[in-house]
């Protein structure tokens, strides 16, 4: 979970410096190669299907040497029975809608702040600012889903997010200054 915050806070900056020095298009082949030369080895060497690949039982005991039995790694309703029930259809609805709305943000970010006449470099910043809060709210929330019902901190959650949205909405931020910002004539928007 750390990762994806740890290459949004170090991959603006690092592709910014390479479009600076080698162009776009060179840049977008260097970051494919080094997905291919980093990750690839990464996971081939660490991924295992199951724990019993690693001698371990799902809740991390060694497997005795007596030939323990292995577990059914098929628990669980079958793809019918899934696809049949309401709340495999709650929760494709509910990923699908905080999957949308959050990589919406996120891939139009550098556009609309390109378009307040932020600098490339002033961009990249605030997608690496963007990568550590991603980061700290995974933690937290993490810790928060160990120690409360899960479905209280979801709502928890998404109700600040709706709550901050709707302040943000009416023209005031959430520590209650003005949101309204000169554009490039000085008028007020």
């Amino acid at each position: 979970m750390v990762g994806i915050g740890s290459g949004a806070i170090l991959m603006p900056a690092f592709a910014q410096r390479l479009i600076a020095m080698l162009g776009w298009r060179s840049t977008y082949m260097v970051i494919g190669l080094l997905v291919i030369v980093v990750s690839v080895p990464i996971v081939a060497l660490f991924l295992k299907e199951s724990p019993e690949e690693s001698g371990l039982l799902p809740d991390d005991a060694s497997v005795a040497r007596s030939g323990a039995q292995k577990q059914n790694s098929e628990e669980g309703l079958s793809w019918r029975e899934a696809r049949h029930s309401a709340k495999f259809w709650l929760m494709v609805g509910a990923v699908f809608l905080v999957g949308v709305s959050v990589h919406g943000c996120v891939l139009h970010l550098a556009p609309l702040l390109g378009d307040q006449g932020l600098s490339p470099q002033q961009i990249a910043l605030a997608i690496t600012v963007l990568g550590s809060s991603l980061m700290i709210g995974r933690v937290a929330s993490g810790y928060l889903l160990d120690r409360f019902f899960a479905p209280r901190v979801a709502m928890s959650i998404f109700g600040a997010v709706l709550g901050d949205r709707s302040v943000a909405s009416s023209g005031w931020n959430s520590a209650g200054f003005s949101r309204r910002v000169p554009d490039r004539s000085g008028n007020g928007r």
